[in-house]
């Protein structure tokens, strides 16, 4: 099954009368050497950037009303083919808060984890999900917090919400419970202190709570260490030796982690070298040989790094509490949930591979059109937003490669794609039907379920004072 179709049967079970429209897009997976910037032998290692756009119709009186953009979702796949692993990093989540209740944000990312997280859809074995939980007005629909009803989440309540979406996926995923480790952390608080800020001290301190008990376990602290990296290797060493921070935490696009293990290279490296004269500017490189001399150098370099991040990853952890981004008074937390194999689940994967996959310069730019070309403000301009970047998201699709050709499929009917190909059109460098478009990156589905259908919250107990315990009294 396609990531697609797995997410369009689960916002199928969404209550109300509505039309989406999902677009799910894949790079192509391509090299990458900053996962671990600072490890000699770094292992191979492919990444595929995701992008996740959900817009929504509201169907009223017998029509649906205007098509708008309700939900996004970036992502990035890192994938270690040596050893099996794959990290999952959930870059952004952002909502518009324009489409009809309830909100289809928190299926949407349910669904999309649990797709990674199922043992029969996980593309490898083992599978690590990384989240650094930050609150902010808006991330990816500019402007989208001076909508009146965007909701805009507190930085505690969003922790709090990562946390359950996080036991939700684990208990959807329909893996071993003893396979999966789960770690959070909220620098500069301790564990008590961590719990009360998310609304669980009651649970902790075996109370009632409103939730129902999950089978996943959440570990308060970090999971980088030697033994659990043993237990879910990653392609790095996995011996006791490899104890550094630089070996084993990773690197993703926006990290507080990595600017603040970047820092703590340069500091070093400033520290150990002797004081020279400035060398000389060197001329620029525009050729590709050039090019790829500079790349060797910069391995070179981060290979030298390596060695200055000379701390553990618990000093790192105690250090990074007094960061900016963790003492600017919002809380901010960070959770890795790690899957492995268990006994009883089978490394077969029924899923069938992307082939609606897209360039980088591509993707770069639907991304670069969605966050500075729009705005999201008022309805009418996220009705016009979603109009434009739709369009524009099919049109660039138009020039993916069809590898369907390749592999001997069957294709349908084309006639203005066999005319580019005998000559009779101007010559496309890579001409598509678009059917590749519709087959593997955009679908819609309507939905029209009762509201009954949602489940009213069970109200907490009534909490007991001194005068419930007298009415008790008395009727003893």
């Amino acid at each position: 099954m396609l990531l697609r179709d797995h997410l369009l049967a689960q916002l199928a079970t969404l209550p109300g009368e509505r039309r989406f429209h999902l677009h799910v897009l894949f790079t192509t997976p391509r090299k990458h050497s900053r996962l671990f910037p600072y490890v000699k032998s770094r292992p191979k290692i492919l990444v595929q950037e995701i992008l996740i756009l959900l817009s929504e119709q509201e169907h009223k009186n017998d029509e649906y009303g205007p098509n708008v953009f309700v939900s996004v979702i970036e992502a990035m796949h890192y994938t270690i083919p040596s050893t099996s692993s794959s990290i999952l990093y959930v870059s952004k989540v952002d909502s518009t808060g324009q489409g009809i209740a309830p909100s289809p944000t928190s299926k949407l990312v349910r669904s999309f984890l649990a797709f990674y997280a199922n043992p029969k859809t996980r593309p490898t074995d083992n599978l690590w999900i990384h989240v650094f939980a930050r609150a902010q007005g808006q991330y990816l629909f500019p402007n989208s917090s001076d909508f009146p009803g965007k909701r805009v989440l507190s930085d505690s309540k969003l922790c709090s919400w990562w946390k359950r979406v996080l036991t939700a996926v684990s208990n959807d995923s329909s893996a071993d419970p003893s396979s999966i480790e789960a770690y959070y952390v909220l620098p500069g608080m301790g564990e008590l202190e961590a719990l009360q800020s998310l609304g669980e001290a009651v649970e902790a301190s075996g109370g009632s709570t409103e939730h129902p008990p999950a089978r996943l376990k959440w570990h308060y602290g970090h999971p980088y260490t030697p033994k659990t990296t043993a237990k879910m290797p990653l392609g790095l060493d996995a011996s006791d030796t490899a104890r550094l921070v630089g070996e084993l935490i990773p690197s993703f696009p926006d990290d507080p982690k990595a600017r603040f293990m970047d820092e703590l290279s340069v500091t070093k490296e400033r520290d150990t070298l002797p004081i020279s004269p400035m060398p000389p500017a060197k001329r620029a490189k525009t050729s590709s040989t050039t090019n790829s001399v500079l790349g060797k150098e910069d391995d070179k370099k981060e290979e030298g790094e390596a060695k200055s991040i000379a701390i553990t990853a618990d000093e790192f952890w105690e250090r990074m509490s007094f960061r900016q981004e963790c003492v600017s008074g919002a809380a901010t937390g960070f959770f890795v949930v790690a899957f492995r194999l268990g006994e009883g689940d089978e490394a077969i994967k029924d899923g069938e591979d992307e082939k609606g996959e897209v360039s980088e310069q591509t993707m770069t730019r639907i991304v670069s059109s969605l966050t500075t070309g729009h705005e999201f403000s008022t309805a009418e301009r996220a009705v016009r937003a979603t109009e434009i970047l739709s369009g524009a998201i099919r049109g660039l699709c138009e020039g993916l490669p069809d590898r369907s050709r390749r592999s001997g499929e069957t294709q349908p009917e084309n006639p203005e794609r066999d005319r580019a190909e005998e000559g009779l059109l101007p010559d496309d460098p890579d001409p598509l039907s678009l059917h590749i478009y519709t087959r593997f990156i955009y679908a819609s589905i309507s939905v029209d379920n009762p509201n009954s259908s949602v489940r009213p919250a069970t109200p907490p107990p009534p909490p007991v004072t001194m005068l419930t315990v007298r009415r008790k009294r008395k009727k003893q």
